[in-house]
């Protein structure tokens, strides 16, 4: 499914997409409602019928596009629409467009870029992502097949009490042959612990994270990022919600290293002996 999810989104990014799947489609009740409220962006989406996914693009000033949420609609859902708020926007003009992939003929439905919105009223000059430590890298160790946090830690930018990432938990994403998998670094906030933070010396192992379809071929990283996720309405679980929302802030790179010196990319092996020129059936019980 992920495959599916990056490829489409690639055909989006490359302006393949109409606006919508089919004429029948095309009127006022497909168009996406947009409006700004204390410098935050709040999207109406509408329903299509046979959705299983929705993604949220926004794209900046520069002509970046970058996929900031996703909608998970119930099978039992019989809202009209759905919401979502946009509340990681910096103060800069922004447009935004919403991607269906459906699970019947024709597939999608993606509809036109909003208007630009110029945002007023936003605490963040820039769009929020997680600190990193300046100096600060991941050492990567091919043996292990681990990241270690190194010289630094990546953190919340805002620990306040009435901070809003005390609802997030920090990811680090990675790509590799156009799919993407978001790789959970901390839990969400407690009272307790406080903000969960990838510290200094934390490690993490990327054998057990990462696909095995991954291994022997080349992976890049994203970036860390931030992620929240709700059900809707408030208090629903996942056995009675009408819909899932996740929100995630563009992501910001971390240095990688390999016995000293930055990386790019890197490879995780096979450790299967691929040359074995026999079958070997495992045992079978019968009874």
């Amino acid at each position: 499914m992920k495959k599916i999810l990056c490829l489409l989104s690639l055909l989006l990014f490359c302006g393949f997409l109409f606006s919508c799947a089919t004429d029948e489609e095309d009127d006022e009740s497909q168009t996406m409602g947009c409006y700004l409220a204390n410098g935050k962006v709040y999207l109406a989406i509408p329903k299509v019928d046979n959705t299983l996914i929705i993604q949220i693009y926004r794209q900046d000033e520069k002509g970046v596009i970058y996929n900031i949420g996703e909608i998970q609609p119930s099978y039992i859902s019989s809202t009209i629409s759905y919401a979502f708020e946009d509340e990681l926007a910096a103060e800069r003009t922004y447009t935004y467009r919403v991607f269906y992939l459906l699970y019947k003929a024709p597939g999608y439905f993606a509809t036109d870029w909003t208007s630009p919105i110029k945002v007023q009223g936003s605490p963040y000059n820039t769009e929020p992502v997680p600190s990193v430590t300046t100096g600060a890298y991941l050492d990567y160790d091919d043996k292990a097949v681990q990241l270690t946090m190194t010289d630094g830690e990546i953190f919340f930018q805002n620990k306040a009490d009435d901070s809003i990432f005390k609802n997030y938990i920090l990811k680090l994403g990675f790509q590799c042959s156009g799919s993407t998998y978001l790789v959970k670094l901390g839990d969400v906030y407690d009272e307790k612990t406080g903000f969960n933070d990838f510290t200094e010396n934390s490690k993490l192992s990327l054998n057990s994270k990462l696909p095995s379809s991954w291994k022997n071929k080349t992976i890049s990283q994203v970036g860390a990022i931030y992620e929240k996720e709700y059900f809707f309405p408030t208090g629903s679980t996942e056995s009675n919600y009408l819909y899932k929302v996740r929100y995630w802030s563009t992501p910001v790179a971390v240095t990688m290293k390999k016995d000293g010196k930055k990386i790019t990319e890197f490879t995780i092996k096979n450790d299967s002996d691929s040359d074995n020129n026999y079958i070997y059936t495992p045992p079978i019980d019968t009874k």
